[in-house]
């Protein structure tokens, strides 16, 4: 993949596998979308996996955020417009939600964990420029 940019789907796959636990709440969907690749790489079915991984964080367990953010900040600058746009609105704008959902401040909670390339991204997605 360093000739050409990731795309959504290719973005997908490697942040899928930053972490167990986010292989194992995509294997959820799976279940309930079966392998419908249009409805699994719709943003609305990561909702529940950035649940799971916020609630993670939440109690204790930040193996999998740390992951996360690492691998978009490994991956981001090679993806496409497609894949960049997935990342930002797809996954951290989920993120955002899901962590609202479950009690955590979006303004303060990853703050240790943000990295260069997750921070513009992470602002942007709580309003912040």
């Amino acid at each position: 993949m360093d000739a050409q940019k990731c795309n959504q789907k290719q973005v997908f796959e490697l942040l899928i596998g930053s972490s167990q636990e986010f292989i194992d709440a995509m294997n959820q969907v799976k279940v309930e979308y079966g392998d419908s690749e249009t409805e699994r790489l719709d943003y609305v079915d990561i909702s529940e996996p950035m649940k799971i991984l916020a609630s993670e964080f939440k109690n204790g367990n930040k193996t999998p955020i740390v992951n996360l953010f690492s691998a978009i900040d490994k991956h981001y600058d090679n993806c496409d417009d497609e894949g960049k746009s997935f990342v930002a609105y797809g996954i951290i704008e989920s993120l955002v939600v899901a962590v609202d959902a479950i009690g955590m401040d979006a303004r303060d909670c990853f703050k240790m964990e943000l990295n260069q390339t997750v921070i513009p991204l992470w602002n942007e997605a709580i309003g912040i420029m």
